[in-house]
């Protein structure tokens, strides 16, 4: 039986071709035939190499409930909106599925959220142990360490960021004479 699965478009490359992904896929997909065409970082529904349609979050996960980049998006999302435990759980179903550094870098923002530091702390340095140049996770790191206390911490990641190219926490930091 032939099902149409949900996938993350990375690439519109033009008025139809698509480069969509899921854990271990990547393809390129037709979007003729979808309502409108899709935008980089949307979940789409493909079949058969063919986009159909965009569908929500939650739309994906009613159709395959262990979609790992699914859980991600509605774990921050859960997040942001208050609801900790139901987003802690999307997060570390997430990173049960598929253990990556931005699983773990999006669970370690919902628990610096909810403030608690040291359990941040433990996945950004899984997150760093997967994928030590992303910036993203040095700058959260930066901010757990400065919620913390530790300013020469978060000021050393925040200069591993800034040779990741994004320089916004160092900068920011500077003005409010935090770092040097």
């Amino acid at each position: 039986m032939c099902i149409a699965v949900p996938m993350r478009v990375l690439e519109v490359r033009n008025d139809c071709d698509v480069v969509v992904t899921r854990p271990g896929r990547t393809e390129i997909a037709n979007a003729s035939f979808a309502d409108e065409m899709p935008e980089v970082g949307d979940l789409v529904l493909v079949f058969r190499g063919t986009i159909l349609r965009t569908v929500s979050q939650d739309e994906a996960l009613k159709i395959e409930p262990d979609y790992p980049q699914a859980l991600i998006r509605r774990g921050l999302a859960l997040s942001q909106l208050g609801y900790a435990d139901d987003a802690f759980d999307d997060l570390t179903k997430a990173i049960r599925l598929e253990p990556s550094a931005e699983a773990y870098l999006s669970r370690g923002i919902c628990l610096l959220q909810q403030g608690n530091t040291a359990g941040a702390r433990k996945d950004l340095e899984e997150a760093l142990r997967r994928d030590d140049r992303s910036y993203r996770v040095w700058n959260i790191l930066g901010a757990v360490s400065l919620k913390e206390g530790k300013e020469q911490e978060a000021c050393d990641a925040f200069e591993k960021a800034c040779s990741s190219c994004e320089c916004a926490g160092i900068e920011a930091s500077r003005r409010e004479k935090i770092c040097k």
